[in-house]
């Protein structure tokens, strides 16, 4: 049994446009956005992208497949584009530029599956085989920097700061997960 008998999922999207607009109009108005709220959209995105790209089931309120997701993109470019016009899209001593950034590397992940799947029809053979090495070995030299940054302190990378080291690294994984996301 569905919430009020709607069909499957127009909840989670009820719920993923509203905070999805809320915090994009804020940005816009260039109005403080509540960590809270903030980090409440990113949840329910990326469980809203997750859900819907495993799934693969009806399109809620009877929509074309991946409009919801599509107009969720719009609206990330959109907003990227007024930061881009002032002159402060990747401020990574912010939290609004870091997380474009990390959208930007998961979107370029769903770009690089794309393409893969395209490019490699029928197996893939050694290319595709390499390129997912390189990716996995990425993904856990990330992942071992990202721990011994937070184990060894600020000084283990002097000739960078931490924002910056950190940025790149979460770029590798969030480049990982767009690239490994099904749909």
């Amino acid at each position: 049994m569905t919430p009020l008998n709607w069909p499957v999922g127009t909840i989670r999207t009820l719920a993923v446009l509203t905070l999805a607009t809320l915090v994009g109009v804020q940005l816009a108005k260039a109005q403080d956005v509540s960590p809270v709220v903030g980090g409440l959209t990113i949840l329910v995105i990326g469980y809203y992208f997750g859900y819907r790209s495993a799934t693969g089931g009806e399109s809620p309120f009877r929509l074309p497949s991946g409009s919801i997701r599509f107009a969720l993109t719009a609206l990330a470019a959109f907003l990227a584009y007024r930061r881009y016009e002032a002159g402060d899209l990747f401020e990574l001593g912010e939290p609004l530029g870091a997380l474009f950034l990390l959208v930007l590397s998961f979107l370029a992940g769903n770009a690089w599956r794309a393409m893969m799947k395209v490019l490699l029809r029928g197996g893939g053979g050694t290319p595709a085989g390499l390129g997912n090495h390189a990716k996995g070995v990425a993904m856990i030299g990330s992942l071992t920097a990202l721990v011994l940054f937070a184990v060894l302190g600020e000084d283990a990378f002097e000739r960078f700061t931490p924002e910056q080291i950190q940025s790149v690294l979460a770029a590798i994984i969030g480049f990982y997960f767009g690239s490994r996301s099904s749909g």
